[in-house]
This record gives C-alpha cells, structure tokens and sequence, in this order.
C-alpha cells in the first residue's frame, strides 16, 4: 500500500492529507516529518476504520502541493483536494457518511469516560479563532459546533443540538435534503473557499479526529482507563512463535551478521535505518525471499541463512538469521546505504517491529546458556552422535547435529516409535509450543519405550526459538527411560486427513 498524499505548506508548516483515505492527516514542521507522521496516522486511522492492522511503516507519495497562506501550524486549511471533484456514487456517500457518524458517536464515548469534563491541565492558549479549548466540555462543544458551519457551506442551513450525535445526524439530514445533493458540486462558500460534498466529508472526520486526540491526551495524563476509540495509541502487536508454527507466509525479514556485527540498511531520501527484509513474491518461499532481499538490500553476494523464529505482526513472516561472507555493491533498489556497526547507526525506520525482533534475537541468542539440555530418542546410546535431521527442508535448518531442547516435556514426541501405515506412508505434525502430537499417516508403537537423555550444553549453539544444536558428539550426563504410554492423551489420531511431514524429528 501506498499513501498518495497532498501537501499544504509555508514557512510555519506542513500539513499532509492521505488523498486515498478521507480523514487521515498528519502535521509537521517539514514535509519529510508530516510524511514520517501520516505513515503512523494512517495504520492507526486504518486500525479505527475497519481494524486493518499494518505493519509500521507505508510510504508516502506526495503527488501534489499547495503553498496556504493560512496558519498551517495549528491546522488551519482550505484546500480543496483534486480526487474530492470526482463524482460521488450514492454507495460511497452512504458509505462515508457511516464513518463520519460513527466518528461523532466515537466522540461522545471518549467525553463520557472523562470524570469531570471541566478538568484540564493544559494552559490558556489563543490562535487564528480564538482561545484554545482546555477542558473536555470546550473541545465536545466547539467539536459539536462545526456541524451547521460545514453544512451551511453547502446551502443546509439549521441550529445546532447539543447532543454531537444527533447534531451530525440532522446535519445529514438538511445536506440529504437538498437537491442535487449527490452531484458534488464546487460552491463557493466563506471566505471564497471551495467546498463540496466529499470536503465536507473529509472535514467532518478531520476536525474530529483533531480534537477527539487534544481530548484523549489531556484526559490520559489526569485520569486512568480513558478508552481509546480512536486507535490514536494504537501499536501492531508483535508476537513471534517457533519456526513453521504460523504459516501463510507475507513477508521475510533478516538478522544479517558480518564479523560479529550488524549490517543496517538506509533507503534513499530517508536518514532512518532498519534491518534487511521485505515480501515474499508470487510463487517464493519466505527462504528464497530472505536470500533475494539480502542480496538486493545489501548486495550480499556469499552468506548462509537459517530461520529462527516466526513473527506476526499486521500479517505473519518468518525471521531469518544471516551470516554473510562477501559483499558486493548495492544492486539498484531502494536502498542507498548499508553500514556495519553493534548498535543501530540513528533511528529505526519500523521502530515498532525491527527492534522488537532484535530483542527477541538477543533475548534468545545472546543471553546465558542453560546448563543442561535435553534430546528424545527411541535408542539407549551412551554417546550422542552428529546425525542429519530428518524431514526438514534445507532452510528449516537441516543440519547434522546432535538436536536438542531445553526441557525434557519438549524431548518426549521424539522418545516415540513411529510406525508408518501398510502403504509406508509415515506423516506426524509436532507442535513446538504445546507438544502434542498429530499423526496423519502411521501410529505410534505403544509397546516400545523411549529414552530422554540430560546432555551437558557446553558444546551446544542455539539454532532457532526451540532448537539447539552440537556439532560434536555429546556424552550425556544421564540417560532417562521413558514410559510412553504416559504420553498417549498427547498424541490425537487424524489418519485420513490432510498433513504435513513431521516437522522435526532428532535421533
């Protein structure tokens, strides 16, 4: 996605409105800070909309400018936007016209949760209309005020109610009632400002989102548990979760490492820096997204990567920890530069996402090591020989190793004998969280015990969020029987159904 957005500017400011989604603006002293700032405002604006949860950042595409003589810097504005001539279908304006209602009831929520609406701690300040308001009376009754002045514009003239709910209702009611409504036609109002049905529109959500973000901060620092119905604190919750567990794949994002260090990438025109990482295309698998977006953003051109944990946030991906031996130059992308450093060079570019995947990173890679580890098995062995993993794909992390886990309870699906059907079809699905165990093709040999073995982790590396892994052979410290007829409740039978390969299997 794309924000196709207007500026209006002077030496005071700039204000930037998202000409695709009526409502959502943003101001700052520069354009790159509106910019910057309409990002953030439109997945919070979205999030309310209709809970679209983005990830962080979505570039801004100014396609238009307009230098305003009027004062930017406390939002005043007259422009009529370009799109806001095109004809209005009677579905788009019913469709609008719901939000625009919905935002006033929103309104009237958030004034209701404040316990005494004639509290304030902001100090008296005037600008081009007057004094400020401070309290949450003043900001509901000048927000509610608008509604006969914006409608007026449009030749709806009526007193206003007091009620904001109502008030918005009648306003459509009188703008419905006049004829040609529909046409959206230019008039000249006020002050020789344009105005036209969809301004209106815009203006409505405008104006309060405006004031309904003065009244919620103000509220917030007085009183607790203030109610947030416009999503303007709003985050993409991040969630990450073991290698394969997800699914439905959209993006592929890079821990990439040279010589100990970091690499960071900056785009072009951005000061902001962030790891590696974009979507998965058409017909990719998120490995071979990860591989070309390394390349394309850094110019990697020698590495090796594996994936260590999965992350949804707005739409799932998969965290893929790098290890690059070569670089060449930057292919031609958006990237202009990449710098190697222990610590990010400036800010993030994604700052609610890239550093919460760099915590988990170090939180999983960085911190102390366990004593002990654990590795299931079907055979009694004395000495825990290097073996392949079997039934992992290459990028899943297919090494020979001695596999091991941090808990005996996540050992025991690989302590069972899997025995595979009459067609030698054997397909087991293991969840790395819970445990417990799917068999689509096969069955579990229930008169056959298993073996859990306490392995000193001296020479063990972590290979991803579950997993770690020795590339030497390891002597364990104790060798537990397992009775898996203890496990039976954690094993449910699917034969029949559709499945997927045992996703990890250590022997």
């Amino acid at each position: 996605m794309e924000i196709q957005a207007v500026l209006e500017y002077n030496r005071d400011g700039s204000l930037l409105w998202a000409e695709n989604l009526p409502g959502a603006f943003a101001r700052g002293v520069s354009p790159e800070e509106a910019a910057e700032k309409l990002s953030t405002e439109v997945r919070r604006f979205l999030q309310w909309r209709d809970g679209s949860s983005l990830l962080c950042h979505i570039p801004v595409q100014i396609v238009s400018r307009k230098e305003s003589s009027l004062q930017i810097c406390d939002a005043d504005s007259d422009i009529l936007l370009e799109y806001e001539r095109m004809p209005l279908s009677a579905k788009e304006y019913e469709k609008l016209k719901t939000l625009v209602l919905r935002s006033a009831a929103d309104f009237q929520r958030l004034f209701d949760a404040v316990p005494d609406p004639d509290d304030t701690d902001l100090p008296e300040r005037k600008t081009f209309y007057g004094n400020v308001p401070r309290t949450a009376r003043q900001m509901y009754a000048h927000t509610n005020q608008v509604s006969n002045y914006y409608a007026g514009e449009l030749g709806a003239d009526f007193e206003n109610l007091p009620d904001i709910r109502k008030n918005r209702a009648l306003a459509f009611e009188r703008i419905e009632a006049l004829p040609g409504f529909l046409e959206n036609r230019v008039i000249e109002g006020s002050y020789g400002e344009l105005w036209n049905l969809r301004k209106v529109l815009r203006r409505f959500l405008w104006h309060d989102r405006i004031h309904a973000k003065a009244l919620w901060r103000m509220a917030g620092r007085i009183w607790e548990d203030i109610p947030d119905p416009f999503c303007f604190g709003w985050e993409p919750q991040c969630r990450f979760a073991p290698v394969n567990s997800l699914g439905n794949y959209q993006y592929a994002i890079l821990i990439a490492k040279e010589n100990g260090q970091f690499l960071w990438c900056r785009q072009k025109g951005k000061t902001t820096w962030e790891i590696p990482g974009g979507h998965i295309e058409p017909g990719e698998s998120p490995a071979e997204a990860a591989r070309r977006e390394l390349f394309e953003e850094t110019g990697a051109e020698d590495f090796t990567i594996r994936p260590i944990f999965d992350c949804e946030a707005g739409g799932t991906g998969v965290v893929f920890l790098a290890e690059v031996f070569r670089r060449g130059e930057i292919p031609e992308s958006e990237m202009e530069e990449v710098r190697l450093a222990d610590e990010i060079p400036g800010e993030w570019s994604w700052p609610c996402l890239h550093p919460r995947i760099l915590a988990e990173y170090r939180l999983l890679f960085e911190s102390a090591k366990p004593a002990f580890l654990y590795h299931g098995s079907t055979r009694q062995l004395t000495r825990l020989e290097p073996q392949p993993a079997n039934g992992l794909a290459e990028e899943n992390g297919a090494e020979t190793a001695v596999y091991a886990y941090e808990t005996p309870e996540a050992c025991k699906p690989f302590a069972l004998h899997y025995l595979p059907d009459d067609k030698g079809n054997l397909s087991v699905q293991i969840d790395d969280v819970t445990h417990q165990i799917r068999i689509f093709a096969g069955s579990v040999d229930w008169n056959q015990n298993g073996w859990i073995y306490k392995l000193p982790a001296d020479t063990f590396v972590r290979l991803d969020m579950v997993q770690w892994v020795s590339y030497e052979p390891v002597e364990p410290v104790e060798v537990i029987p397992f009775c898996v007829e203890d496990y039976r409740e954690m094993v449910e039978e699917c034969c029949g159904k559709s499945g997927c390969q045992m996703e990890r299997e250590i022997r």
